[in-house]
């Protein structure tokens, strides 16, 4: 896996190297299937949980998703500006605004209100 995190539910989502898949597993190691992570959200360049743990980040080569995990519900997608290949993205809260901050590979930085 190139990338983990630690989801509220004590479920582990990972993401493969080498095909970007998004996999989620259980404290047993058992697949998991969550409702949100199928279609454009089952793979990922990228991924960040929120600090309060209550929304997860997709990005998806140039489109960001983000899921509700209390709700279990994708709430929001959108398309970000200037990703050729990868980016990263961090929750970020400024005052009193919800945000998800992305750099991109492309060299650029982007500030999207969440």
């Amino acid at each position: 896996m190139d990338k983990i995190c630690f989801l509220p539910d004590g479920s582990l989502l990972g993401k493969e190297r080498h095909s970007d898949k998004l996999i989620c597993l259980d404290a047993d190691g058992s697949r998991l299937g969550p409702a949100w992570l199928q279609g454009e959200c089952a793979q990922a360049s990228d991924f960040c949980l929120s600090e309060d743990g209550s929304r997860l980040a997709i990005i998806s080569y140039g489109k960001a998703h983000i899921v509700d995990l209390k709700s279990a519900n994708l709430t929001l997608s959108f398309e970000l500006e200037h990703v050729v290949k990868r980016c990263e993205a961090k929750f970020e809260n400024s005052n009193g605004s919800k945000n998800l901050a992305v750099r991109t590979d492309y060299g650029c930085f982007g500030l999207y209100r969440v």
